[in-house]
């Protein structure tokens, strides 16, 4: 996490996404989502109920950093998925 922070002037850390509407024609979709706020590379509040839309052509186009840790959770009891932090540019913030 630390490696992938230090990469960040300004921007959010996303820790927890909700609510999806997504096409899987397009890519377009849009999450609700809580976080952080960082500057520097380091947290400096906690950021809630925010929406974070964008698509998922071009994010995959727009990862400029991968964590190096693999993570895992299991929400609401129904088995457990996991994936690596990454960094994204270019995706919309509202909220």
């Amino acid at each position: 996490e630390k490696e992938i922070m230090q990469k960040i002037s300004s921007g959010i850390y996303v820790t927890e996404l909700s609510g999806a509407s997504a096409s899987p024609i397009s890519g377009d979709f849009s999450y609700g989502a809580q976080g952080y706020w960082v500057e520097d590379g380091e947290k400096k509040y906690p950021v809630a109920d925010f929406t974070v839309a964008g698509n998922f052509f071009e994010l995959l186009k727009n990862i400029v950093g991968i964590g190096d840790e693999l993570r895992f959770v299991s929400p609401h009891r129904l088995g457990s998925f996991g994936g690596r932090l990454l960094l994204v540019e270019g995706l919309e913030i509202s909220g």
